[in-house]
């Protein structure tokens, strides 16, 4: 990262011009004076306070004499002969990063002597990636659903003229209000006439009547969402600074959010629009979620698990081999979409022995927990 506008940006040291011929006088003693620093630190075997001793008094000096300095001090003396394999080996690589910094700190003295030489201000650009990818997608559709459990209650009554089981009561209804009812669960009725007489009398019509009560299982709920195409977007942020005093101030700062998709995006990143950024997508992800339905768990506290593809009902449809048939409507009840014209469609009873109160009842669906008193099919 670049210095923030707040920070101190790198000493800039004088530079005092001198004749060759002082330079290396200058030199000389130095390099005499740093030889005995180092030619103690060998004796001693404690080199990290000569070391920086010796890093501080160079970086303070003109790069001139930094060079001058250099070339001679890092070439290891005799004495070194004397030390130990590992101490010797351990001075010269400590001599050698004391090179490299006194190399960066002269390259760096040189871009600034270019600059002032050119006229031009010490000017620095920052480019930084804020966010590297953002994909936006828009979500199209949108409800709660339930795996439900489903309980059949059936009654069969001998008698075709009874009223407790009719078409009237039973036919393209739903169950009336009882201390079972609450926003979780729903029930819906269905009539079977003309059974076998099993259990009654020959010349009896049975007839058979159901209560079809559905609920969340274990009130686990999921969301469903219809994901379509993403538009993606990388976000930069670009600042320039001048050099004032000894600190880098802040003079023009832009925030660019990019689209990735649909070609090159060519932005200007300046203020006075001399300065451009151009972007451009490597291509489609690899693992990009495709359009269409998808689905997640939810908890109590809203949250959501991870989104997972498979046939689903879109929000128009009713389509009970696929998950989502059994849903929540804008009131907070779950329900069957038009589940009092499709229940007759969907659930099948028959009679096994009406007097015995025995029947089969299936449900022509997918995708539930199935409880259906007297015989037990799913």
């Amino acid at each position: 990262m670049l210095p923030s506008p707040e920070n101190k940006g790198p000493i800039v040291r004088a530079r005092i011009v001198m004749a060759p011929e002082d330079q290396q006088e200058v030199a000389k003693i130095h390099i005499a004076y740093f030889t005995e620093i180092l030619g103690q630190a060998v004796a001693t075997r404690n080199y990290i306070p000569a070391f920086s001793k010796v890093a501080e008094e160079l970086n303070l000096m003109p790069v001139e004499l930094q060079g001058l300095i250099s070339r001679t001090l890092f070439q290891p003396p005799e004495s070194y002969e004397y030390c130990g394999a590992v101490e010797r080996e351990a001075m010269e690589k400590a001599l050698e990063s004391l090179a490299k910094i006194a190399e960066l700190e002269a390259r760096i003295q040189d871009l600034e002597r270019t600059a002032e030489s050119s006229g031009d201000e010490k000017e620095l650009l920052m480019v930084e990636i804020k966010r590297l990818r953002e994909s936006l997608r828009a979500i199209t559709q949108r409800y709660t659903f339930g795996i439900p459990e489903v309980h059949a209650n059936c009654i069969c009554e001998c008698d075709a003229t009874a009223s407790t089981c009719t078409a009237e009561s039973h036919q393209f209804t739903a169950c009336p209000e009882s201390d079972k009812s609450d926003e979780s669960t729903s029930c819906y009725r269905t009539f079977f006439p003309n059974q076998t007489p099993i259990g009654c009398s020959e010349d009896d019509s049975p007839k058979l009547c159901c209560d079809v009560r559905f609920k969340p299982y274990k009130n686990m709920t999921f969301l469903a969402v219809k994901l379509e195409q993403p538009t993606t977007y990388a976000t930069f942020v670009y600042a320039a600074y001048d050099f004032v005093n000894g600190y880098w101030v802040e003079k023009d700062k832009t925030t660019i959010r990019s689209q990735l998709d649909g070609g090159t995006q060519d932005r200007h990143l300046d203020s006075k629009r001399r300065i451009s950024l151009a972007v451009t997508a490597g291509g489609r992800a690899s693992h990009q979620l495709e359009t269409g339905m998808y689905f997640s768990r939810t908890s109590n506290g809203g949250e959501t698990e991870e989104l997972r593809m498979q046939p689903l009902n879109e929000i128009t449809d009713n389509n009970f081999d696929r998950l989502g048939w059994y849903r929540m409507d804008e009131t907070g009840h779950f329900h069957v979409n038009n589940g009092v014209v499709k229940m007759d469609d969907i659930h099948k009873a028959k009679v096994k022995n009406c007097k015995e109160q025995t029947y089969r009842s299936i449900l022509a669906a997918n995708n539930y927990v199935g409880f259906f008193f007297g015989i037990f099919i799913r």
